[in-house]
């Protein structure tokens, strides 16, 4: 009897060991199966060979749902002009964006920082959405922050005035940086002249940005009327940089009036830009 317990003992034992042996393999395999399902999905929808309704993805897990969501970002974050309408679908069908939310307010500063950033891959517009959004739109991180207005433009990309207008911070380096990023992949449409014509900060700054980013020579009247009537020393400064990116002349009087009227460390700061460029 003892010699029976003893190896029925020893089978399970082995049983359990080859389980946790093999289990994270079978796992890891199933993990690569799905990924390369979603993959081949979203080259064959933006091919055109599959409408999306088409053998449409189906996540069941969690797992698969994380899966699904890191595909999607990835794919955003690579490619122009993502077609929308189809990672809107399996974003809906596949309640992504409420998976991300409910997982937000239990997260710590840096896992926020990560599921903001993918929900700014799969969003859509919606009221509960729009609200939490604008609550991590005043967190005192600046990097939740921005990524926060990442996702609200990505969801309301035709309310780029009206969002950036109501900004209670002023825009960083990496904030605009990040806004210039989605206008080059095609998912951010700006007409650049309301935001010159705005008399609010941020707006400004960031019209010079796409300025110097894009080359826009129709800009320069609204560049000489900056440094003409300005009053914040940042944008004018800001100005004239983006004349020298645009290969502009600094000889006429309006700016060179401006420049007598600016520091020696700053007229030193821009010879310097000057001998770069």
């Amino acid at each position: 009897m003892m010699d029976v317990l003893y190896i029925m003992y020893i089978t399970v034992a082995y049983l359990f060991t080859l389980y946790f042996l093999f289990a994270p393999y079978f796992k890891q395999r199933n993990f690569s199966k799905f990924q390369q399902k979603c993959t081949s999905y979203f080259i064959a929808t933006s091919l055109g060979n599959e409408s999306p309704s088409e053998h449409s993805i189906k996540a069941e897990s969690r797992q698969q749902r994380n899966t699904l969501i890191q595909v999607i970002h990835t794919l955003t974050s690579h490619t122009y002009d993502c077609q929308r309408d189809i990672i809107q679908h399996i974003a809906k069908q596949n309640n992504l964006q409420q998976h991300i939310l409910k997982h937000l307010p239990y997260a710590s500063s840096l896992q926020k920082y990560h599921l903001l950033s993918l929900l700014s891959s799969i969003i859509y517009n919606d009221t509960a959405t729009m609200s939490t959004l604008t609550k991590y739109l005043n967190s005192a991180n600046p990097h939740i922050r921005t990524n926060a207005l990442i996702a609200m433009l990505a969801a309301k990309p035709t309310e780029l005035i009206t969002i950036i207008s109501a900004l209670k911070f002023e825009l960083q380096p990496l904030d605009i940086a990040r806004i210039i990023t989605l206008i080059r992949q095609g998912s951010l449409f700006v007409v650049i002249e309301p935001l010159f014509e705005s008399h609010n900060h941020n707006l400004q700054t960031l019209a010079l940005a796409i300025v110097r980013n894009f080359g826009i020579d129709i800009a320069d009247k609204y560049l000489y009327r900056i440094i003409a009537t300005e009053h914040d020393p940042n944008i004018i400064e800001d100005a004239i940089y983006t004349l020298t990116a645009l290969k502009r002349p600094l000889k006429y009087k309006v700016i060179r009036e401006r420049l007598a009227t600016t520091s020696e460390q700053q007229r030193k700061r821009l010879c310097r830009h000057l001998s770069v460029e």
